[in-house]
């Protein structure tokens, strides 16, 4: 499957088309890592079709297939917990609007690691596997996804809300699923929520904020979810959660430990934040500005560092030898997954991007500026001591 490789939208075809063949391969390598695989598809003849592909190869080789149907990315990961998934369940997400793609979750939404994405890209044997799996659709668990929000809906007072409220996204499934869902709330300000295609970015708008990055809304939503519980207590968090969720949560004398098996709802479904969003104003009677004033300063900054003959992950592995000097690494480690380093101006990941062709630096400091000095110097640092420019 030399064509197929990961991107950030999952794996993807360097032609553009993954084909049938193609998809019962990555089904038969699914199968390898699960016996019990969840799909969605973004509904398209295409994506269906490749659906019943990559059904067949999981099945041949003795994977239990759940089938969902047309879904958004957080009513699949909402059938995945209802369904009795663990965390060793693969959550699939197939869509085929621009260009085919495949999307790859653990449970809750947890990314796969960089030797889980190593398997399903392998070529593999034809299977010779006599122990078929079973399929099964569970498309009607998506009413029971609708009736836990439209019961989370019930519990807020809309009664003089400060807000209008709009949500829109470019996924019809979705703008049809919130005009059922929430009310005609009317307000004397009116604050838009914007939800990108699959239902995994939102952003919020007020003439008086402007634009509110996803980021600050997860904030907002963690420090009131901190808020309830004891001081002293343990907190888990994905692995992948928000960067300041170790400030917020100090405030409250709450101890952060992340983990890629943590679940916090409003992190993955952001309808669900939606909800939490309006909760927390109704509740507190206060204006999204005011709340969004009380959140620690946080910038992230992204630097792509594009690299055309160099092997990325070795370059990752050299610069931690010499820079480091092999301090806190192990340098038997498989560096594919990148690694994170602790500055004094905050912290910096260094990943090789899925491609293969380029790094990805990634900053989290308490101001924009402290983030690009960050990246500045770390890929001054990486193209110094690794001879490319």
């Amino acid at each position: 499957m030399h064509d197929l490789y990961f991107s950030d939208e999952g794996i993807i075809s360097s032609k553009g088309t993954i084909s049938s063949e193609e998809a019962v391969k990555l089904g038969y390598s699914a199968a390898m890592l699960s016996k019990r695989i969840i799909i969605g598809i973004k509904e398209s003849s295409a994506a269906e079709t490749l659906s019943l592909a990559f059904s067949a190869g999981a099945l041949e080789n003795g994977a239990d297939v759940f089938f969902t149907g047309d879904v958004s990315l957080s009513e699949l990961f909402f059938c995945s917990d209802i369904s009795g998934a663990d965390s060793s369940c693969l959550i699939v997400y197939i869509s085929s609007v621009f260009s085919s793609s495949f999307r790859f979750f653990r449970k809750g939404g947890a990314s796969l690691t960089a030797e889980e994405e190593d398997k399903l890209l392998n070529e593999l044997p034809v299977s010779k596997n006599t122990d078929f799996g079973t399929i099964r659709d569970v498309s009607s668990l998506r009413c029971l996804y609708f009736a836990k929000l439209k019961s989370m809906v019930s519990h807020i007072s809309f009664e003089a809300f400060p807000y209008s409220v709009i949500i829109n996204s470019p996924s019809s499934r979705i703008r049809k699923l919130c005009t059922e869902l929430f009310p005609d709330i009317k307000g004397e300000n009116t604050l838009s929520f914007h939800i990108n295609e699959d239902g995994v970015k939102v952003t919020a708008f007020t003439e008086y904020t402007g634009y509110i990055p996803c980021e600050k809304l997860i904030s907002l939503a963690f420090k009131f979810f901190i808020s309830e519980k004891n001081e002293g207590e343990t907190v888990f968090v994905p692995n992948d959660f928000i960067g300041s969720a170790e400030r917020i949560a100090e405030a409250f004398k709450i101890k952060i430990v992340r983990s890629n098996s943590a679940e916090i709802t409003f992190f993955y479904d952001k309808i669900i934040l939606i909800v939490e969003i309006l909760k927390i104003i109704q509740k507190t009677g206060q204006n999204i500005a005011s709340l969004c004033a009380d959140l620690p300063e946080y910038a992230e900054l992204n630097r792509y560092i594009p690299i055309e003959r160099e092997n990325c992950i070795e370059l990752i592995k050299n610069f931690c030898s010499e820079y480091k000097n092999g301090k806190n690494y192990n340098m038997e480690k498989n560096f594919a997954a990148g690694i994170t380093i602790n500055d004094d101006l905050g912290k910096i990941s260094v990943t090789p991007i899925r491609s293969g062709k380029g790094i990805m630096l990634h900053a989290e400091s308490r101001a924009m500026e402290s983030a690009a000095e960050l990246c500045d110097f770390y890929e001054g640092i990486l193209r110094k001591s690794n001879g490319f420019s």
